[in-house]
């Protein structure tokens, strides 16, 4: 029977691996937070699955990194999360923010995928793919069935298929003229509306509750950098009538923030 030469970890495995560990352990402090708050047991239970998820993905990374003789990142612990401070946002958010967050782990556990060769690591991430498909297919069927998922504009589509014949179609920064927008750019539009929506939220509550005056100001930038970024994109589809849905996200998640001194 052959055997498969273990090879040392390459540069992009290593990288893949040490992003992860910090991501997943950064991630366990908000989603225990957010699960100890949590008041939907559907909900609840989405979070704790994940929870688990990310200390078995931690563990094997663990494992993989100290076989090799390479040092764990210094990630996120407990200590890091105050478990008993009051809940900063509604149940509507937490479901609104897992699905936030799996869009992204579906995309980055696919480039770290891409990016390994070795058998140990492809099947970590194998299996996490796995798991994570499987944690967004039951947070969107519950945003279905509560009624709160939030689609992309529908349009209407023409009768045929057409050929672009000209590098004018790219439009003014190559020297054509402007033209409707396509539909998978309305798409990342809408996307990228929605994640900057999602993100100010997040920013707004941690920057009320950060003691650090100079974190206080990092997140209230990033506030402002969300702000603009909406309503730029947002202006994309006024102009061309299209719905935007920064006014359907803004209700949706409903921060209940705690008093905290400013000084």
């Amino acid at each position: 029977m052959v055997t498969e030469h273990k090879s040392p970890l390459t540069s992009s495995e290593i990288g893949v691996l040490w992003f992860q560990y910090m991501g997943d352990t950064m991630l366990l402090c908000v989603e225990k937070f957010s699960a100890a708050k949590e008041r939907d047991d559907q909900v609840r239970s989405i979070y704790q699955d994940t929870i688990s998820l990310m200390e078995k993905t931690t563990a094997q990374i663990s494992r993989i990194l100290l076989s090799e003789g390479i040092p764990l990142p210094q990630g996120f612990t407990d200590n890091d999360v105050n478990l008993d401070s009051p809940a900063l946002y509604s149940d509507i958010y937490h479901l609104q923010y897992m699905k936030f967050n799996l869009n992204l782990r579906m995309a980055m556990t696919g480039l770290a995928m891409a990016e390994s060769t070795r058998a140990d690591v492809r099947k970590v991430y194998h299996d996490l793919s796995i798991a994570i498909l499987d944690l967004d297919e039951r947070t969107t069927s519950l945003l279905l069935q509560k009624g709160l998922y939030i689609r992309a504009p529908y349009i209407t589509v023409g009768e045929r298929a057409e050929f672009v014949h000209s590098s004018s179609f790219m439009g003014s920064f190559f020297g054509g003229e402007e033209r409707k927008l396509l539909a998978a750019e309305i798409g990342t539009l809408f996307s990228n509306i929605r994640n900057n929506t999602m993100g100010k939220i997040l920013l707004t509550g941690f920057s009320q509750v950060a003691l650090s005056p100079n974190v206080r100001e990092y997140m209230n930038r990033g506030v402002e950098i969300a702000n603009k970024h909406i309503d730029i994109f947002t202006e994309f589809l006024r102009e061309e009538d299209i719905p935007t849905p920064r006014s359907r996200i803004r209700v949706l998640p409903i921060l209940r923030l705690p008093h905290f001194p400013t000084d």
